[in-house]
């Protein structure tokens, strides 16, 4: 896959498997080693030379710490309470790995990973969420969530929880690190009480959210 999309300029997210991820994370030996296996073959060679950096030194040697971020998906779980979005905050528990990871996320100009299911926020509502909020569907105005603190309006689950996970950097005075959703997605089936995990709701999901990511649309 990886060798036919060399060279058509379409940016692509390349995984660590998690059996291998320990020993890259404990050694740059060993991270260097799987840039090498694992990225370079796929990329011209860098323009300019490279320059030493403590931050991230497999792609540093390599010159491709402008080209190529590193980061790491979260479950959008991390979020308490991501309505409204202006007051979530993050998982307190979570404080000593967040606070290190948004530090890395800054200095080296990457992404928060998030992972957005929309499904699991409208089941875990009791009935707060409507369904067509959380699968795309349209809203009349009236219908539309507003968040009172901002009088942003939201019409979907999905674009709620992002900008909660924005305010929740906020929060903690990180207000330069763009978010890339890495996973969301619908069920098409699920348990016995579970009765809107359908294919129907899951094509519905997936074409609206695709149609959402190709447009560029802001949801609010």
């Amino acid at each position: 896959m990886l060798f036919a999309l060399a060279g058509t300029g379409i940016q692509v997210t390349v995984s660590i498997p998690n059996q291998q991820l320990l020993a890259v994370a404990q050694s740059n030996t060993t991270a260097a080693n799987w840039v090498s296996r694992n990225i370079l073959p796929f990329l011209p060679p860098p323009t300019s030379p490279p320059f030493p950096s403590a931050t991230n030194p497999p792609l540093i040697s390599a010159g491709l710490d402008s080209q190529i971020k590193v980061s790491t998906s979260h479950s959008s779980a991390i979020i308490l309470e991501s309505f409204p979005p202006s007051q979530a905050l993050f998982n307190q528990t979570w404080e000593p790995v967040i606070i290190p990871l948004l530090e890395f996320l800054r200095s080296t100009g990457s992404y928060l990973m998030l992972n957005v299911y929309s499904y699991y926020d409208y089941i875990q509502s009791n009935g707060a969420i409507p369904l067509d909020y959380a699968l795309f569907r349209p809203l009349s105005p009236e219908k539309e969530a507003i968040d009172s603190n901002t009088l942003l309006h939201y019409t979907n689950v999905f674009d709620a929880v992002v900008d909660a996970a924005y305010f929740a950097m906020l929060y903690m005075n990180y207000t330069n690190i763009p978010i890339v959703v890495t996973e969301s997605r619908w069920p098409s089936k699920g348990g016995s009480g579970e009765p809107d995990a359908t294919m129907d709701n899951t094509n519905t999901y997936n074409r609206r959210d695709g149609r959402k990511r190709r447009d560029g649309q802001k949801g609010r």
